[in-house]
């Protein structure tokens, strides 16, 4: 009965042992795993946004230009098609500056988008009601400098985050490093008590 206890006990401590060894190295690919997730679910929103800013902020420029080019035609010709042909244009500028707004750039961006939103809505009622050659000229020029003073704060915002980013992979880098000599550490210690324990009761 005796031989039997213990040789139940020894494959006990060799089972045990050996999830136990197992479970610790899990917890760590599961740990190393979660971490790399997180850097990449970041890169992801961050390129994301990125590349929407920029093709919003390009949109912004295009179409300052070529909202400042009718307004000046419908000005001296005084032509409803122009008029209309403006008010398309509109709605586009009008959804790339509120896109950057939603984004989340951290920067003046949002803000120059809002106030370019609100100063160029204006201008359009000043258009529609006593169109001014002067006056367009005017606004138009504040618009071209805001929408540029976007796009260079977009650009700043980039490296920002790319530095961001890198700086975060480094320490990640250095974390995953640390935690895997941790788990080895841990994982070597478990390994030596579960045969020194399992080798004790075969030597007696």
């Amino acid at each position: 009965m005796n031989v039997m206890f213990r040789a139940r006990s020894i494959l006990q401590l060799t089972v045990v042992g050996f999830f136990a060894v197992a479970a610790l190295l899990i917890a760590a690919l599961l740990v190393t795993a979660q971490q790399l997730d997180n850097l990449s679910d970041r890169s992801q929103v961050t390129v994301g946004d990125a590349a929407r800013a920029m093709s919003a902020s390009r949109q912004l420029i295009e179409q300052t230009r070529e909202m400042e080019r009718n307004a000046l035609q419908y000005v001296i010709l005084g032509d409803a098609s122009i008029y209309q042909l403006y008010v398309n244009r509109r709605q586009e500028f009008t959804a790339a500056a509120r896109l950057l707004i939603s984004l989340d750039l951290g920067g003046e961006a949002a803000q120059f988008a809002a106030i370019l939103v609100q100063d160029e809505a204006e201008a359009f009622v000043r258009l529609s009601n006593s169109p001014d050659r002067r006056r367009v000229e005017s606004d138009y020029l504040n618009f071209s400098r805001m929408a540029y003073q976007i796009a260079d704060s977009i650009e700043t915002w980039i490296d920002e985050q790319q530095t961001s980013l890198r700086e975060q992979s480094e320490t990640t880098q250095r974390a995953l490093t640390a935690q895997a000599f941790l788990f080895i550490g841990a994982a070597s210690v478990l390994a030596v008590l579960f045969t020194i324990l399992i080798t004790r009761p075969l030597r007696q």
